[in-house]
């Protein structure tokens, strides 16, 4: 029941503040397919060459500050929370200043935290993809986040996956309780998505390939993953967004 109410109330003050969108407003494409859909992309946003700086600075960066680095997904998943506290290499402003736009618009509170990861994963045996198979990063609560892709993503190379509308109040209910799972369940294996998509309780997951410099948009309550990689390697900077202080020893080394 307690958990029942805290999704209530997290759900009325979203739509609150969420409730239109006017199509004349900024970014009126981004925020509706985030309300209607969970997710929104726009190819090519940074140049290949911008890009290509970035991998080149992050490849720095994972040579140079080791002690700084997570490791994740049988270790194929090579992580630096908060990078861009530690070199200013990763202040990228037409991406930041857009991200910011989106949240504010996106969350009803005006406190606001967060932090960009730098994450470069690599194709092998027992990887799991990023983020370690399908989830919710926040099951009570709509979560926002962009992910900028520094390299071409095809198929093979770990590209993210979302499940369509599965961040909506409705079908989050329908597919916890067709699985018997808790609502404070955000982790669900392979077979559990199969049996949501297969019965027509949630959506086939989109899969975005895309070009280097393409920017996506994403309400993470909805599931989702980084597919597992069969060839190559990807890298990509999430820019996290909270709407409280970050636990700073959750996620940073220091």
């Amino acid at each position: 029941m307690k958990n029942s109410l805290k999704l209530y109330l997290s759900e009325t003050l979203y739509k609150l503040n969420y409730a239109s969108i006017n199509a004349k407003e900024a970014h009126a494409d981004v925020l509706s397919g985030l309300k209607n859909e969970g997710c929104f992309k726009i190819e090519r946003f940074l140049s290949e060459e911008q890009c290509r700086v970035l991998v080149e600075a992050a490849d720095n960066f994972i040579i140079n500050h080791p002690n700084l680095l997570k490791r994740e997904s049988n270790d194929s998943d090579v992580r630096a929370y908060g990078v861009e506290r530690i070199v200013s290499d990763f202040d990228i402003p037409k991406v930041d200043n857009l991200s910011m736009e989106i949240f504010r618009r996106f969350v009803v509170h005006n406190i606001h935290d967060g932090f960009k990861l730098l994450g470069k994963i690599t194709a092998s045996e027992d990887n799991l993809g990023s983020g370690g198979g399908w989830h919710r990063d926040a099951p009570f609560m709509h979560q926002f986040k962009t992910i900028l892709y520094l390299t071409d993503v095809l198929e093979e190379n770990g590209p993210f996956q979302y499940i369509r509308k599965s961040n909506r109040y409705k079908e989050f209910l329908n597919a916890n309780k067709f699985l018997n799972k808790s609502i404070a369940d955000y982790r669900f294996s392979e077979e559990e998505v199969e049996k949501l998509t297969s019965s027509g309780v949630l959506e086939e997951p989109t899969t975005f390939t895309a070009p280097a410099g393409t920017l996506l948009f994403a309400d993470t309550r909805g599931l989702h993953r980084g597919k597992p990689l069969t060839e190559g390697e990807r890298y990509a900077i999430t820019h996290y967004h909270y709407n409280h202080k970050v636990d700073e020893n959750k996620f940073f080394i220091k």
